[in-house]
């Protein structure tokens, strides 16, 4: 089962990103990256998005208040994305009834936190490292 868990105030290693480092305001910035795997892999595709419900789900729950609402909450859901580089199929499609997150606010978040790059591995890795350089030059 997977299951990731954040909260508490004040330490511990509920606060801390997944390698242990505590994360910016108690919370884990997650990147699934996912690569080449096309529709004849669709146990990792569907792995991929379960794992990113169930994040939307944690993070949208950590922030009290923000379950009951019926819009995305930028906050808590900004903190995790789901990368796909494929050079034939990298849509992300919405998931389907019982593989949706739970709480409306996660599911109205999916369609932001998802990212769909047509493009190989060796090109795609290099575009986001890029990206991620003019990202640090800035702030």
């Amino acid at each position: 089962e997977r299951a990731v868990r954040f909260g508490g105030e004040g330490g511990g290693g509920e606060d801390e990103a997944p390698d242990g480092a505590p994360s910016k305001e108690g919370r884990a910035c997650v990147a699934l990256l996912e690569i080449g795997c096309g529709l004849r892999v669709p146990t990792v595709r569907m792995e991929s998005e379960a794992v990113l419900g169930d994040l939307l789900d944690e993070l949208v729950a950590f922030k009290p208040g923000l379950g009951d609402q019926s819009h995305p909450t930028d906050e808590a859901a900004a903190h995790v994305t789901l990368v796909r580089l494929n050079t034939d199929y990298p849509e992300i499609p919405l998931p389907p009834p019982g593989r949706a997150p739970s709480s409306a606010a996660a599911r109205a978040a999916w369609p932001t936190r998802t990212v769909q790059l047509r493009m190989g591995a060796l090109r795609g890795l290099g575009a986001i490292d890029a990206a991620i350089t003019r990202l640090a030059a800035i702030g």
